[in-house]
């Protein structure tokens, strides 16, 4: 968090906030506060002074970003003890005399953004959201406009996959009127990534993200929105490796932060497509499962695997819902059709195939490796676990239990 006139720099971490004075690196003041998150902050003007406002237990609290003196601080009930210490808050400044903050109900786990007056020390409710809602951003971007962006329940899992992914939803509102504005983005268009302008005039998302394993990239659909004209510019990024933060440098410039640890700067103009140059016959792939150099890929009518260093590409077409357990770096376990499969990956060939039949509806981590010796594999019946020797392929033991969990 920068100050309006970037000679100061407010970061929050579990136990501590800090101003720090960009100019010669050195910290101006601490605020210590004892939570198991770190503590919502943001930066506002008041009356031509700067301030940082904070919330600590049950108060929000606002101090003189210059000096580190406590300026003014609002009491809250809302904010329990214990909500505030274990739920995440989110804060941001209306115009120059409130202090919006979003958070749940611990009791009844509904969302709500409450706003503390700065000159008369009133705090009331301005909005609510149903208990499926979860809070990641708010900003206002109009006297009476509120970007929100949200997920729905608990990490989607999507179906076949092993891997948890949080996909989210930006919705304007009126807080005014306490009505929804504008929806920019719901959860079909699988945002995993957005951005807002440091005008707050316009905000970016990163959606639809679709590897590409001819190609070995990712493409994804970026999507500018004009908050106060509602005009939408589309367009296609393709990037080396998965994008989990990314920010506006200006109007045309993001900065993005990937999963191989690079920092890269992008030029909207240049470094995008139009969705219509882009082919159709490129397949949509979901990557499951990450293994040393390999990634294992959900296609439509299969599995990839994929060696991420050296571009090549595996591909078992066809079977119900294939499943793969690496047994080391040159072996993997095909489980397919009730199925079980040894292949060499690197002489691209099938070693054995296992003795008996295993359970055939190809349900998510049914089958793993045990010690590099053997492999378990969820059975026929769903309510034992077949155990087999991998050298051999043979059937060595059955493991029954009441039910299996998935």
């Amino acid at each position: 968090m920068i100050s309006p006139d970037n000679s100061t720099v407010v970061t929050s971490q579990i136990g501590s906030i800090s101003a720090w004075r960009l100019s010669n690196g050195k910290r101006v003041f601490s605020v210590e506060e004892h939570s198991v998150t770190a503590a919502p902050i943001c930066v506002l003007e008041k009356n031509n002074t700067v301030l940082l406002a904070t919330i600590i237990k049950q108060n929000v609290k606002l101090f003189n970003l210059q000096t580190g003196h406590l300026f003014q601080e609002l009491h809250d009930e809302k904010l329990q003890k214990h909500n505030a210490m274990s739920s995440p808050l989110f804060v941001c400044s209306l115009e120059d005399h409130s202090v919006l903050y979003a958070g749940r109900d611990n009791l009844s786990s509904a969302g709500w953004i409450r706003a503390a007056h700065l000159d008369t020390g009133e705090v009331v409710e301005r909005l609510q959201f149903n208990s499926n809602n979860l809070v990641h951003f708010i900003a206002v971007t109009d006297p009476d406009k509120l970007l929100l962006v949200l997920s729905e329940g608990a990490q989607d899992r999507r179906k076949g996959s092993a891997v948890q992914t949080n996909f989210f939803k930006l919705e304007l509102w009126d807080i005014t009127e306490k009505i929804l504005f504008r929806k920019l983005a719901d959860l079909p268009d699988k945002v995993r990534c957005y951005a807002l302008s440091s005008d707050k005039c316009k905000a970016l998302t990163l959606g639809n993200s679709r590897f590409l394993a001819n190609a070995n990239v990712f493409r994804a659909e970026v999507k500018m929105f004009d908050l106060k004209s509602g005009d939408i510019i589309q367009r296609m990024l393709t990037y080396p490796s998965t994008i989990h933060l990314m920010e506006f440098i200006d109007s045309n410039h993001v900065i993005t932060a990937s999963r191989d640890k690079i920092v890269r700067v992008w030029d909207l103009e240049r470094n995008v497509t139009s969705p219509s140059e882009v082919s159709e016959e490129e397949a949509e792939l979901e990557i499951v499962d990450l293994n040393g150099c390999h990634a294992i890929c959900w296609e439509k009518n299969g599995i990839r695997l994929v060696n991420l260093q050296a571009g090549r590409v595996i591909q078992f077409r066809n079977g119900l819902q294939p499943q793969i357990a690496f047994v080391n770096d040159s072996e993997v376990i095909l489980a397919s059709s009730g199925k079980l499969h040894r292949f060499d990956i690197n002489q691209r060939q099938r070693i054995l195939q296992f003795d008996g039949d295993v359970y055939h509806a190809g349900l998510t981590n049914s089958i793993f490796v045990y010690k590099q010796i053997q492999l378990i594999a969820l059975s026929c019946d769903q309510r034992s676990l077949c155990v087999f020797d991998i050298s051999s392929g043979r059937r060595i033991a059955q493991l029954r239990c009441e039910q299996v969990r998935r």
